[in-house]
């Protein structure tokens, strides 16, 4: 059973590893989806979603995007954040007795007949042997762990491929869905935040200077999977984020799933990638057309998906905030009245309208007309009961990464389907292609038959 403990490994004090991370803000068993291009390994996701604050009125939440992965030899299942803000694949250890790795389904290294113990070099620690640690910090907690070694895989073991073919070592009886991935077996972590996340580890998308070597780098070394698959864009990953529970979230690695582009993909350069970050340099901020001058002598933007809003600093969140929230339009909605938000990036701008980054504030009630008056609003008019109020949150980081840095998080990768290319250092931005909701399209087909009734009704009086 994964749930039993086993007995703590012999760490030397003085071969203690530290590793600073900064994640910007945190993030059921489903493997492939059908139609999956060749070179392509794409996973569902799932959100969860739990809130941490309530300022201005508005909701603050640490959300995350989680699918399931498969360790070992024979593979266990594990649930992980896919996080683009750290370098690491972390799961909770058998070595770990504390109440919060408990919680969550344990990596046992005695279970698989793959596993092995290491140092941070790769070198194998034998029984009894001081080993190295690592302590890696995610805002507000911490993780500490030793290294492993062990198959990592992607769905259900399959045929096998040439091994000889990929650029890094493709294991077991299911070479095309597996590799060996060096990670870090946590023996402590800490209860904030992990305890009350409902997925198992963290699987670090970060670029290879976030990684404690480029073995532990998940995109250097999934990178010989996909390209032994045949893809051209082996380290290269796409992230498509759900609007309603009819669509399904989803991560792509080995390029990107054109079916959920409604454009071409425009391009970004990562700003500083010594840095490990997926970091953007914005060239302005735009409302309505009028320029900002905040960023003027520059700004900063990180590409995240474990954030539900849009992050802002300090010194721009009040004039943000005063000047993008709006009164909603009659019918109840925020896409027409409210002002529309550019952030200009070398190479592509995001425009973003009030339906994407705002949400509706209902205060009191106004009553609506009567039947038979006019039901055509003047054109702009709104109306005082309810308010669009924009789904900002104050975050101030000190350099490097800050400190004028904004936080793209939910509200941008909705409306767009976003591209991490680790090879040419550059992130793609496409108009996401949403399904239409089964119930706007029941409340469209209501309408037009109902206004065809309408027609014979009136053209049959008129006779």
């Amino acid at each position: 059973s994964l749930d039993l403990d086993e007995e703590a490994p012999y760490i030397s004090p003085n071969e203690t590893l530290s590793l600073n991370q900064s994640v910007m803000e945190d993030g059921r068993d489903s493997h492939f989806p059908g139609n999956v291009p060749e070179g392509h390994i794409t996973l569902n996701l799932e959100r969860s979603e739990q809130e941490i604050d309530i300022i201005n009125d508005v909701v603050h939440y640490k959300s995350a995007y989680y699918g399931t992965i498969m360790v070992g030899n024979p593979p266990k299942p594990f649930t992980v954040v896919f996080d683009t803000g750290s370098g690491h694949l972390i799961l909770p250890s058998s070595y770990c007795h504390t109440a919060t790795c408990k919680v969550h389904r344990r990596y046992r290294r005695s279970s698989s007949s793959t596993a092995r113990d290491i140092d941070w070099d790769g070198r194998v620690v034998k029984s009894g042997e001081a080993r190295d640690q690592i302590t890696v910090s995610f805002g507000t907690g911490e993780v500490t762990g030793v290294f492993m070694e062990d198959d990592l895989c992607f769905g259900q073991r399959g045929p096998g491929i040439d091994k000889s073919s990929a650029d890094v070592p493709v294991s077991g009886q299911g070479g095309e869905s597996c590799v060996s991935m060096r990670f870090i077996a946590a023996t402590d972590m800490s209860a904030d935040p992990f305890k009350d996340f409902v997925f198992d580890g963290v699987l670090g998308l970060g670029l290879e200077s976030l990684s404690q070597t480029s073995a532990f780098n998940f995109l250097q070394v999934a990178s010989g999977l996909t390209s032994a698959r045949g893809s051209d864009f082996s380290k290269t990953f796409g992230i498509f984020l759900a609007t309603h529970n009819e669509e399904t979230s989803q991560i792509t690695m080995g390029g990107w799933a054109e079916e959920h582009l409604q454009e071409e993909v425009s391009w970004s350069p990562v700003l500083d990638p010594e840095l490990g970050h997926w970091l953007l340099k914005i060239q302005a901020i735009w409302i309505d057309g009028e320029k900002l001058p905040f960023c003027d002598e520059g700004c900063k933007a990180v590409v995240d998906s474990g954030t539900s809003l849009l992050a802002v600093p300090t010194p721009i969140f009040p004039e943000l905030y005063e000047r993008l929230r709006a009164p909603a339009s009659l019918s109840g909605d925020c896409s027409s009245q409210s002002p529309s938000l550019k952030i200009e990036l070398n190479g592509f701008t995001l425009t973003l309208d009030g339906e994407d980054f705002s949400r509706l504030d209902q205060k009191g009630s106004v009553r609506a007309p009567a039947w038979g008056q006019s039901q055509t609003p003047a054109e702009g008019a709104t109306r005082r009961d309810m308010m669009c109020k924009p789904m900002l949150m104050v975050m101030d980081l000190p350099e490097p990464i800050g400190p004028k840095l904004f936080i793209l998080g939910e509200p941008v990768l909705k409306k767009f389907y976003t591209v991490y290319d680790a090879e040419k250092k550059r992130i793609g931005f496409g108009r996401a292609r949403h399904a239409v909701p089964s119930s706007e399209i029941e409340s469209d087909t209501w309408w037009n038959a109902a206004e065809e009734e309408l027609a014979k009704e009136v053209g049959s009086s008129g006779a």
